[in-house]
């Protein structure tokens, strides 16, 4: 399980900013990650 905070910034400041592009952008390479294993993974059967 992965966890992504994001803390509030009441002044919206660049510091806040850069944070949250970079933790957006490691959700983005987890989530074609995990996408890619489950591509890979055989498919599931139904019982």
């Amino acid at each position: 399980m992965h966890q992504v905070a994001a803390e509030h910034d009441e002044f919206g400041s660049e510091s806040l900013a850069r944070p949250l592009a970079a933790a957006e952008a490691q959700v983005d390479r987890l989530v074609d990650q995990l996408l890619h294993q489950t591509d890979d993974a055989p498919a599931a059967r139904v019982a």
